[in-house]
């Protein structure tokens, strides 16, 4: 319902069916999940505590409050209305199937089924890549893409005359030297639409869900200083750290992927080496079926008690990983001297090389901290 004395003006000349259709819409969207959040909340408090990079004050605030944005998994179509697919695909598919087995962990029930592992690593893989800082890395990894496309049609005799012939605008090629010159000058340039990196959520989900499955789960146990969360809550760390050796992602035998829990518990992915080199040998006596079994099957969780002083340091590489917010149970002055200068967390980089291949790498720009 609507108030008709309030309708007057350019609202006035909306159809009703055009105001249906944003009615009771989700518009602020959580990147990091609300309920999620709500696992750091000391016993008895309604609010987190909320530090910001670069900032030597903090704020409490209701988990419902932060880590959200206006339609930011929303699609504006023409009509003036909003797509809001992915926003509830992620609810009912992703964030509640998800959000029971991070309960029953937390609850200290660690055998869990092989689905509830699937829908727990298909959380984690989701969450990874939806935060803004990752949607803005791939967002600009297209674009750089994009250009480097344009660019090279560009300079390729004939290929965009041809292209505008395809397309049945041969009367535009008069104006091809100027948007050649002006696309090289940087006048006219392409980039990429938020829609991209929706995309590229949905294309990574299959590989990261099939590494996460295949890693070794340990769940860290605190009963002292409480574990932070921040708006990259899932992370990678690198065990032992070797700045002489590039780190090669998912790949990479170092690789930790961490996620804290919730307060009191945090769960730490690695590769399992053992299986893997029970694996190999299987492989390497042609016993092929026998080393798929191994690797589809899921490795028991384990748990263990960490002191405050590995809580610390793995408190200090979390906030090293925050794009912009770290979430806290409790006031914790420490946060602050470690929560300045640049975010450490993955970039993606392209680099040209002369003959027009240009290389693409994730770069870890990590600090040697954790534990």
């Amino acid at each position: 319902m609507h108030d008709s004395k309030a309708n007057n003006g350019t609202e006035g000349t909306r159809s009703g069916s055009e105001m249906v259709k944003n009615v009771n819409r989700p518009n602020q969207q959580h990147f990091v999940t609300r309920a999620y959040l709500e696992g750091f909340l000391s016993q008895g408090d309604t609010h987190l505590v909320v530090y910001t990079r670069e900032k030597e004050t903090h704020f409490r605030a209701l988990p419902k409050n932060v880590a959200k944005i206006h339609n930011y998994y929303s699609v504006k179509k023409d009509d003036g209305s909003y797509d809001d697919r992915v926003e509830h695909m992620l609810q009912t598919k992703i964030e509640d199937p998800g959000l029971s087995v991070i309960r029953r962990l937390n609850s200290g029930h660690y055998d869990i089924s092989r689905y509830a592992r699937i829908r727990l690593a298909t959380l984690l893989a989701v969450q990874e890549y939806r935060v803004p800082w990752m949607r803005e890395q791939m967002e600009a990894l297209t674009t750089g893409m994009l250009q480097r496309f344009t660019q090279s049609m560009l300079d390729a005799p004939g290929v965009a005359e041809a292209t505008l012939d395809e397309l049945g605008l041969s009367d535009e090629k008069e104006s091809l030297a100027e948007m050649r010159k002006a696309f090289t000058d940087g006048n006219v340039f392409v980039t990429a639409s938020p829609v991209a990196s929706l995309h590229a959520m949905g294309y990574v989900l299959e590989p990261l869900l099939e590494a996460y499955f295949k890693m070794g789960w340990e769940v860290l146990e605190t009963d002292s200083i409480p574990f932070i969360t921040s708006d990259c809550p899932v992370h990678r760390y690198y065990l032992p750290i070797r700045h002489d050796i590039p780190f090669s992602g998912l790949l990479d035998i170092r690789v930790q992927v961490r996620f804290p829990l919730s307060a009191q518990k945090m769960l730490v992915m690695r590769h399992d080496r053992q299986r893997i080199e029970r694996a190999q040998y299987l492989l390497q006596h042609r016993r092929e079926r026998e080393a798929v079994k191994l690797m589809e099957r899921a490795s028991q969780i384990r748990h263990v008690r960490v002191s405050a002083h590995d809580v610390n340091q793995i408190n200090a590489h979390t906030i090293s990983m925050a794009a912009r917010h770290v979430f806290s149970p409790i006031e914790m002055p420490e946060i602050h001297p470690h929560f300045c200068g640049e975010c450490m967390n993955v970039r993606q980089v392209l680099t040209d090389y002369p003959g027009g291949f240009t290389e693409f790498k994730a770069h870890y720009p990590q600090r040697p901290s954790g534990r």
